[in-house]
């Protein structure tokens, strides 16, 4: 299991986790030991995640190795494409629908992640 939580989260109590232990792993190469994208994509292999209070799972449908992005498969969403290492990070939040947008207007001062 990898769990994932940064600087920013901790503050905040949240937690994020991905799930990827289950995923094929290359057995020999320059790649052993890492997880094998291809072969997770041909098996359509489900991972479980935990982002902030929402629980669910995430099925891989296809990946692209010349620009090691993932489409992957939420509910009954839209195929969602996603960077390999923003998925091992568990950067789900504009799959789930669990995002905020950072807009300000010019001329606003922002410090130490204030409104000024």
């Amino acid at each position: 299991m990898i769990n994932i939580v940064n600087n920013a989260l901790k503050n905040n109590k949240i937690k994020r986790k991905i799930l990827l232990d289950k995923l094929p792993i290359w057995k020999s190469g320059t790649n052993k030991g890492n997880i094998n994208w291809k072969q997770s994509s041909e098996e359509k292999c489900i991972v479980k995640f935990k982002y902030d209070d929402i629980q669910g799972e995430i099925k891989i449908v296809d990946y692209d190795n010349k620009t090691q992005y993932l489409y992957i498969k939420y509910k009954d969403k839209e195929i969602f494409k996603i960077k390999t290492n923003s998925l091992i990070r568990c950067e789900l939040g504009r799959l789930i629908g669990v995002y905020a947008d950072f807009k300000f207007s010019i001329g606003e001062n922002i410090k130490n992640g204030k409104l000024q």
